[in-house]
């Protein structure tokens, strides 16, 4: 709880159940009977000494050759296929790279809230028109808050990255059309694409978090440089900070400080002082396993929705390894390599727009509509009774995320409901099946038919408009 509270999900090894233990990416167990059990790693990528510099120009058309291979590896299929399409780069090299292969009328699927900063789905319904696939626009609102119960019981585990909400939501509509969908998903992680890790490469340059939060937490580490590297990831990344939990922990739960979340990142610190390449491995290692995918392959799966993410696809990800960071990206361009290698397949303004984002409004949502649910629930004796968060700091966190002067404590508040929604799922009940509608917080924004017709939007292909149920 200690580490969810930090990252918003549960990291491997470890599980949120005790006795419990994951099997983690790339490893396979032995079982023999009368010997213990044995743990082996079968692959990981190539180790940051292997980069090696290349001719550009050689370098972008290998790109494209590799990417293209690993998005005809994932075709090979003998149900239906389509592709999630955001609007953003990776989603639409993937697509651009299917119509090489299937020709026009690939289904691409998109999803918004339908107002500003929540909506890419003109970006995509663009590279839908450019490719003249077979496109579908599915439109949520708030009523996505009442899967909330069922996600904590497909999940398992604490889990509060909000955009499984309409994830989980888009998946039952792909699925009504197509029974394979492919993703962008990975290409940030290897290619270099989150703005934070500039920030990280500045805030590590400047040592203050990453030294502070080593006085405080790592006495007498073993490698001072490889503990400054992941407090300062682990700074910027947190959810609840470690700061705030010193205010926020209950008496009992206080004891967890003696141990920092940021510990959970240090494994992961390559041998380089490459602040772009420890940052990327550190995500490789936590945040793209236990969070990004976990997100999509539940959410999907619950569905019977299956997906592949050709960006990952194994050897693709063994070239990106053995590229410089400073040729996968440059000038402050978030994977300019990509960028530039896919100018001939897409529009300006879909490699070279502001980064918006796969996210879901519970900042607002928390602040207006369901800010009875949320203060009904973080305020119950049932919730503050489990013995993790004091009512004091949760008062102050609600008055300041309504009030807004302060800071915006969306993120936060999400993740408190998602944990008690599971602790009522998985511990107060036997999480055989998901919560009931008195459980669930969120259930008056649910429809009688767990259901709402909305208008399907098409851009390109030749069929007709036709009505689309968009799941809630």
């Amino acid at each position: 709880i200690h580490d969810y509270l930090t990252y918003g999900y549960t990291l491997g090894p470890g599980s949120a159940f005790m006795g419990i233990q994951r099997l983690q990416p790339a490893h396979y167990m032995v079982i023999e009977p009368g010997r213990p059990a044995s743990i082996h790693r079968y692959w990981q990528l190539p180790e940051p000494r292997q980069q090696k510099p290349r001719v550009l120009e050689d370098l972008k058309v290998e790109l494209i050759e590799r990417l293209r291979a690993a998005v005809h590896a994932c075709l090979v299929s003998d149900v239906p296929l389509g592709a999630f399409l955001s609007g953003g780069v990776d989603s639409s090299a993937v697509v651009a790279l299917m119509s090489e292969v299937t020709g026009a009328n690939v289904k691409t699927f998109s999803s918004g809230f339908g107002f500003e900063n929540y909506d890419e789905t003109q970006f995509a319904t663009m590279v839908a028109e450019h490719y003249k696939t077979d496109h579908q626009v599915h439109i949520f609102d708030d009523r996505v808050l009442a899967a909330a119960g069922k996600l904590a019981w497909h999940y398992g585990e604490p889990y509060s990255d909000s955009s499984s909400l309409v994830t989980f939501a888009l998946a039952r509509q792909v699925r009504q059309s197509v029974t394979v969908a492919l993703s962008g998903d990975g290409a940030d992680e290897i290619l270099l694409g989150y703005q934070r890790y500039k920030r990280y490469a500045q805030l590590l340059g400047e040592g203050k978090h990453g030294r502070q939060l080593s006085q405080l937490y790592l006495r007498n580490p073993s490698d001072p440089r490889k503990a400054l590297a992941a407090d300062t990831y682990g700074f910027m990344v947190e959810r609840l900070r470690e700061r705030h939990k010193v205010e926020a922990y209950a008496p009992d739960f206080v004891t967890q400080l003696e141990k920092s979340s940021y510990d959970r990142l240090l494994p992961h610190v390559p041998d380089v002082d490459d602040p772009m390449e420890i940052a990327s491995r550190i995500d490789i290692a936590t945040y793209l396993p236990d969070d990004i995918l976990v997100k999509v392959d539940v959410a999907a799966m619950a569905n019977s929705l299956e997906t592949r993410a050709p960006f990952l696809n194994h050897e693709f990800a063994e070239f990106v390894a053995t590229i410089p960071t400073e040729q996968r990206t440059w000038g402050g361009e978030g994977k300019a390599l990509l960028k530039q290698a896919l100018e001939p397949y897409l529009p300006h303004d879909t490699l070279y727009r502001t980064k918006m984002g796969f996210r879901v409004p519970v900042a607002r949502y928390m602040r207006e509509l369901a800010r009875p649910e949320c203060e009904a629930t973080l305020l119950s004796e049932r919730f503050l009774d489990r013995g993790i968060v004091n009512r004091g700091y949760v008062e102050t966190l609600l008055k300041e995320h309504v009030v807004g002067s302060k800071q915006d404590h969306g993120t936060r508040l999400w993740a408190l409901m998602m944990m008690e929604i599971w602790y009522r799922n998985w511990i107060d009940d036997t999480g055989r099946a998901p919560l009931s509608e008195t459980e669930n917080p969120f259930t008056r924004f649910a429809v009688e038919d767990d259901m709402r017709t909305l208008a399907e939007t098409r851009a390109g292909g030749s069929a007709p408009a036709q009505p689309v149920l968009a799941a809630v």
